[in-house]
């Protein structure tokens, strides 16, 4: 399930690179596991 958060923080970087920051923040995933 951990791939598919991070596909959707990648999916958000894209759209607004601070709110993916957030978004992987508030699921504990780091920031260089999704880029």
């Amino acid at each position: 399930m951990t791939g598919e958060f991070r596909r959707h923080i990648r999916d958000c970087m894209k759209a607004d690179e601070a709110y993916g920051e957030g978004v992987a923040n508030a699921l504990g995933i780091a920031m260089s596991e999704c880029r």
